[in-house]
């Protein structure tokens, strides 16, 4: 039987105590430089509710579970049914004395914060970008129009009434010059908005054609009170995007 002389026993003992701790420290280590990047992307992939530009659009997607970006990801355009007899048309017109190019170019670079944040009844919320999977917060000033873009803001009315919207941008058409939106899923309205620059002369006529119905149908709401705040709150996104120019 082979024995191991008494001061390579204890040397041997020692090597086998050291790589046990050696085992455990290395272990600690993966553990605590690995945990912050895992709590890291863990919080990336939260609504960081203290950036959302409106209480009211905050408080909104609480209520209804949306506290994670994948959970955002997943709403739905509403059905586009243009031939469905049960949906309304509503038919807004404006006119700017500019050429079509010089109009299309500031609708289809639109800053979105900049157009939906109103002073009386439009307050942006924030924008959830489909592309690239990250919300764009109040602070980030630059939020181009882009297709897949939903759009969360706050329609005031009255003082006191807050219709919490989410459109998505559905269609850029560069040829037809027009833009269009899909109410989401999970709102009391169904349908689409669409925004159409047509030259005529020196002059570009802006239509903003809506093509809607609310979730449970209601003829009060749609035929008197739907067409009577919805023009209110256009005509301060189309002011927000033109300025001064802008005529009705």
């Amino acid at each position: 039987m082979y024995f191991v002389p008494l001061l390579e026993q204890k040397y041997y003992k020692m090597t086998i105590q050291n790589i046990s701790k050696y085992q455990i420290v290395f272990i600690f280590q993966i553990i605590f430089f690995c945990l912050p990047l895992s709590l890291t992307a863990q919080d990336e992939m939260n609504v960081n509710f203290n950036k959302i530009g409106d209480k009211h659009v905050s408080r909104a997607i609480k209520e209804r579970g949306l506290v994670t970006l994948p959970l955002i990801h997943e709403l739905q355009p509403t059905p586009n049914c243009r031939n469905d007899k049960s949906y309304y048309d509503h038919i807004k017109t404006y006119s700017v004395d500019q050429s079509l190019q010089n109009t299309w170019d500031i609708y289809s670079k639109l800053n979105i914060k900049k157009a939906w944040t109103g002073k009386k009844i439009v307050r942006y919320g924030f924008v959830y970008d489909t592309n690239n999977c990250k919300i764009l917060y109040s602070e980030q000033e630059n939020q181009t129009i882009e297709i897949g873009q939903k759009v969360f803001f706050n329609v005031h009315l009255l003082g006191f009434i807050n219709l919490v919207t989410v459109l998505e941008v559905i269609d850029i058409d560069e040829e037809e010059h027009s833009i269009t939106f899909s109410y989401m899923q999970g709102g009391n309205t169904m349908g689409t908005q669409k925004i159409i620059l047509e030259a005529t002369g020196k002059t570009t006529l802006i239509k903003h054609v809506t093509n809607y119905r609310s979730v449970k149908p209601s003829k009060l709401r749609d035929k008197r009170l739907y067409p009577f705040f919805h023009t209110k709150s256009i005509n301060e996104v189309h002011k927000n995007a033109l300025g001064g120019k802008l005529k009705d």
